[in-house]
């Protein structure tokens, strides 16, 4: 996780204004990674995965533009 973590520090160094750096907030959840395979919840993810790109996208453009 060091390795992302200084990539992410050098984007932000060259251009603070780039939110390519936020992915640094990835750790998070790559942390509680233990090799097991998760839970079978398929559907919960039907509807995870666009809701918070929509989410993602309406702050971006509320913030950002």
């Amino acid at each position: 996780m060091l390795p992302l973590v200084l990539i992410e520090l050098i984007i932000f160094i060259q251009d603070s204004r780039n939110i390519q750096w936020l992915m640094v907030f990835a750790i998070i959840p790559l942390s509680f990674y233990n090799g097991r395979e998760g839970r079978k919840d398929k559907w919960f993810f039907y509807i995870f995965y666009p809701a918070h790109i929509l989410i993602l996208y309406i702050i971006s453009t509320v913030f950002f533009t």
